[in-house]
């Protein structure tokens, strides 16, 4: 907290006054974030694609419809059939529930593994829909996916935590909407599965209740613009000592404690210049006091 050490100091009324540096006074909290909208789209075999080159960057008309109802989202790529099945999924999240002002620490994307395919690794992605309301299509081609945020193994009837890296949490459009797109690893990677079967799956928001739906947890903070304080040392003569003392001043302080410990970093600001304005009034002619009120000025800018 960044006043803390300060006002512990007074009400404490140390014999020694030091001002430590300090890191900006940030709260910290993790929100968990549902699925808007969470869809597959199978890139269809009508045209019975024998390339896996073709398959993989299909941008035909022969798909089946987009899937939005399933309990469950399926990622496949392979010819197991004897052509080749893409299955490819989107995941949106309302990321303007994070503050505009936040920083995020970290953030996962979480999954619940449902009994379909088997240990074939997914990839999430970067990813782009048409409209954030509407499907198409073209949603689900080649194009439309980005870059690599997090990858991994599905556990099978529980949870995956997927981190986000660099590039995810940089991804995250706060103010927005972001997509999550999913993929096997054999597609984004780009390597030929062949016949092997490469699928996995995972429960979607359709399914009753939240025990198995996705969802994004992230961890942010939110600071305010104070500054770091230099070192300070400087002796407290007995008038200052006295003057902190008093109950009244004592109560200000603990305001301001109860403020910053609360969040309300504006209130904490003007109790401090109260807290300022009580010294000055007490007409105190100390070189240590008018250093501790420079400083405390500094703190609020």
């Amino acid at each position: 907290m960044k006043y803390a050490p300060i006002i512990a100091k007074l009400i404490l009324v140390l014999p020694l006054l030091m001002f430590v540096p300090t890191t900006s006074h940030a709260a910290t909290a993790t929100i968990k974030i549902y699925p808007t909208d969470d869809a597959e789209q199978e890139l269809y075999d009508d045209d019975n694609q024998t390339l896996w080159s073709a398959a993989r960057s299909y941008t035909g008309s022969f798909t089946r419809p987009v899937n939005s109802t399933s309990e469950a989202l399926a990622i496949r790529s392979d010819a197991g059939t004897g052509i080749y099945r893409l299955y490819r999924a989107s995941l949106l999240f309302d990321t303007r529930l994070i503050p505009a002002n936040a920083t995020v620490q970290s953030a996962t994307l979480n999954v619940y593994k449902v009994v379909y395919g088997n240990n074939t690794p997914i990839v999430l992605t970067q990813h782009t829909r048409v409209s954030t309301t509407t499907f198409a299509s073209s949603d689900w081609q080649e194009s439309h996916y980005g870059s690599e945020i997090a990858r991994g193994i599905l556990n099978v009837d529980q949870y995956t935590a997927f981190d986000l890296n660099s590039v995810g949490l940089s991804y995250l459009n706060i103010g927005g909407y972001t997509d999550i797109g999913v993929r096997t690893a054999f597609d984004y990677d780009n390597i030929d599965p062949g016949n092997i079967i490469s699928a996995a799956g995972f429960a979607s928001s359709e399914a009753a209740g939240t025990s198995t739906d996705p969802y994004l947890e992230i961890t942010y903070t939110v600071a305010d613009t104070i500054v770091t304080l230099p070192i300070f040392e400087g002796v407290i003569d007995s008038e200052i000592t006295n003057s902190i003392k008093n109950s009244f001043f004592k109560m200000r302080a603990e305001q301001i404690m109860s403020d910053i410990a609360a969040g309300n970093i504006q209130q904490a600001k003007q109790q401090i210049k109260v807290f300022i304005t009580l010294l000055r009034a007490k007409n105190i002619d100390s070189s240590a006091l008018n250093t501790l009120i420079d400083r405390l000025l500094l703190q609020i800018g």
